[in-house]
């Protein structure tokens, strides 16, 4: 081995740095400091506990990300470096906000809507005006009051037959005005 060349890399794994990508819009809810569960896919029912420690200052343009870095315990040396994890933070409960599935919500590409069922077959549609959206959930502001039922499936097939009926009743006006 040529002299000056390193023999061996010695690494303390008993703590590690946790690399995880943020969406932009979930970033206003991190800070140093705040707390995550870090799951690998491969061990399923282990939770590794570890803090926010860093927040980049940058936003990745191509996946809309930010890098935050995370401090980890790994006493039993499990945790690698290069390994993929989930990373779940714990958010504290602020003022109590309505949520509903993002499964709830048609997204027109200019409004969302929300479709509420007042019984009987009867759907209203709800302009809404939203906040954060996460992976499975959307923080609704204005346009749904707390008890509401919302039709979480199906907005497709309500959105159609609504569009459907739209056309018909077009058509059947643009009808009468030409005989």
């Amino acid at each position: 081995m040529p002299p000056g060349e390193n023999l061996f890399r010695i690494a303390d794994l008993s703590t590690v740095w946790v690399q995880a990508e943020v969406y932009e819009q979930e970033a206003p809810l991190l800070r140093p400091g705040l707390a995550a569960e870090i799951r690998l896919p491969y061990a399923p029912g282990r939770t590794y506990r570890g803090r926010v420690d860093y927040i980049y200052p940058y936003l990745n343009p191509d996946t809309r990300t930010i890098q935050v870095r995370l401090v980890v315990p790994n006493p039993d040396l499990t945790l690698k470096p290069e390994m993929y994890a989930d990373v779940d933070f714990v958010i504290p409960q602020g003022a109590a906000e309505l949520v509903v599935p993002n499964d709830a919500i048609l997204d027109t590409g200019e409004r969302q809507i929300a479709f509420v069922d007042l019984g009987d077959g009867v759907f209203e549609p709800r302009e809404l005006e939203v906040g954060l959206r996460t992976r499975s959930h959307t923080v609704v502001r204005r346009g749904l009051e707390e008890g509401e039922r919302v039709v979480v499936s199906g907005n497709f097939l309500i959105d159609s037959e609504s569009r459907l009926q739209a056309a018909l009743a077009g058509m059947g006006t643009a009808g009468a005005h030409q005989h």
